[in-house]
């Protein structure tokens, strides 16, 4: 019947026999998701905060300063700004002001680290 027909061509698009709508020539969806999960940690760099030892992310096209915070503020926001956001959402971050570094590695690799902005909260 016309049913176990439909079933049958979903069963091949989910297994990238056949090119789905809009799928192009890359085949299923799930290797286009991965590709774009690549592409996506290509563009953000992890580092350990150092005022809370928390993992946070950055994005690459946000290194023009150098100068961020450990929270979701604006990276030049007052210290009372940045306290408001962090007692309201306390797993944003504990709102250190940071700046970023960069290091060779042996590898010849770059490595980008946080260290507390030396001017602190009102840099």
């Amino acid at each position: 019947g016309w049913g176990s027909k439909r079933r049958e061509a979903k069963r091949e698009r989910k297994m990238g026999t056949v090119h789905g709508k809009g799928r192009g020539k890359k085949g299923p969806r799930k290797a286009k998701r991965r590709h774009q999960l690549q592409q996506s940690r290509r563009r953000m760099l992890y580092m350990e905060c150092p005022g809370c030892g928390a993992l946070f992310e950055m994005a690459r096209n946000a290194l023009a300063c150098r100068v961020t915070r450990h929270a979701l503020v604006p990276p030049h926001s007052s210290k009372g700004t940045t306290m408001h956001w962090v007692r309201k959402h306390p797993k944003m971050g504990c709102g250190a002001p940071l700046q970023i570094k960069q290091r060779q590695t042996e590898d010849g690799d770059t490595e980008f680290y946080a260290i507390i902005h030396p001017r602190g909260y009102n840099s």
